[in-house]
């Protein structure tokens, strides 16, 4: 694996364990809008309270 590329690994999976919790919250891009996704910065703010290690978003 490439330098850059392992430093960006790193930063998404834990040390520990090698696994990581990754929350998609782009679904409302293709699909509209979404019941429990219509306050985004709500649900980052739940994801990092619940410890996820990264969120997918989209503008």
């Amino acid at each position: 694996m490439n330098f850059g590329k392992a430093i960006r690994w790193n930063s998404i999976f834990r040390k520990e364990t090698g696994n990581t919790v990754c929350v998609a919250i782009d679904h409302g891009g293709i699909a509209g809008p979404m019941d429990g996704i219509n306050n985004p910065a709500a649900l980052i703010k739940d994801c990092v309270d619940g410890r996820a290690d990264c969120v997918l978003t989209t503008r």
